[in-house]
């Protein structure tokens, strides 16, 4: 490990980027949500996105980073997708039809979350749910 060294990006991006390879387009899409530095990759000619930690198909959703509004927004623009195959971050491969269950498990919950906070409520964290005391 002592030859061991970080190696900076050569390539970096603000917005979205479309990368051509072979017979294949690669739109690198920026997308807030789980993190504000979410990145998700569509590749249309195989009608497959994989995206990162934006959707995690039946496995537990992490809001310490997340901006939920923006999240919700990002699900949306990948529902919009012309897609059949979503590769998540954890869990199975899963469909577009497991969009609006994500935004109910993940940024859906930290918005109603953040209704209690801006009504004067204090969440707590008891197990898997959070609570009112």
């Amino acid at each position: 490990m002592k030859d061991f060294y970080y190696r900076l990006p050569t390539i970096t991006l603000t917005g979205d980027m479309t990368v051509y390879l072979g017979d294949h387009t690669f739109t690198i899409m920026h997308l807030p949500g789980h993190t504000p530095y979410q990145l998700a990759v569509y590749v249309p000619e195989e009608k497959v996105i994989f995206t990162a930690d934006n959707i995690t198909y039946k496995f537990p959703v992490y809001l310490q980073q997340s901006e939920p509004f923006e999240w919700i927004e990002s699900l949306k623009k990948l529902a919009k997708l012309d897609a059949e195959v979503i590769v998540p971050g954890h869990g199975e491969i899963c469909t577009p039809a497991y969009i609006p269950e994500m935004i109910d498990r993940g940024p859906g919950m930290d918005r109603r979350r953040g209704c209690f906070c801006k009504k004067g409520y204090e969440l707590r964290r008891n197990g898997k749910e959070f609570y009112v005391p």
